[in-house]
């Protein structure tokens, strides 16, 4: 999903006119560029919000340890949220995670961690939540916007509506099976 369609799902919902014409090649550049800069800061906090919250964006690395500590920063350069498993050969071990680093004991170890995604621009692809359309993901970003333009009833109703496309993608399917009864 581009994050250039994303925002003019956006746009069209928020009825943002002149940024979906621009977005569209309507118009050649935007008078003013505070509503498609604040989209794309909306875009991030939604990434962000989702990848936080409610599906989370994992990497598995495997990495040594000769003093039994392994620092957030030889995992990777993004914000880690939280450190899902670590294995150390194929069996799950225990481990203490640090405010910068987590605590195991020598060796080689294949840890298993969440972390916040990249800053994402206008021409970049969304690619961490595969499950997501484009206009659920469009509620999110509307949803934000909204909370930084201040109008909080509204941005509470496009998060609401967000929450529950979402909760009918996570929810599993299942088939209710009854017991069979006999009518006499």
């Amino acid at each position: 999903m581009q994050v250039k369609e994303v925002i003019k799902k956006s746009a069209n919902i928020l009825e943002l006119s002149d940024v979906v014409d621009y977005l569209n090649s309507v118009k050649e550049s935007l008078e003013d560029t505070k509503e498609l800069d604040d989209l794309i800061v909306a875009t991030n906090m939604a990434i962000n919000n989702i990848s936080a919250n409610y599906i989370s964006v994992c990497e598995r690395k495997k990495i040594s340890s000769n003093d039994g500590i392994v620092y957030f920063s030889d995992l990777t350069y993004k914000p880690v949220i939280q450190v899902k498993k670590v294995l150390k050969d194929g069996k799950p071990i225990r481990f203490r995670v640090h405010n910068d680093c987590i605590e195991l004991g020598e060796g080689q170890y294949e840890i298993v961690y969440s972390y916040f995604p990249d800053i994402v621009t206008m021409s970049d692809d969304i690619d961490y939540f595969p499950q997501l359309s484009e206009l659920i993901f469009s509620y999110s970003v509307v949803a934000e916007y909204l909370f930084l333009k201040g109008q909080i009833d509204d941005a509470y109703m496009w998060d609401k509506r967000f929450k529950s496309c979402l909760l009918s993608i996570k929810r599993p399917c299942r088939n209710i099976m009854l017991p069979k009864r006999r009518w006499w």
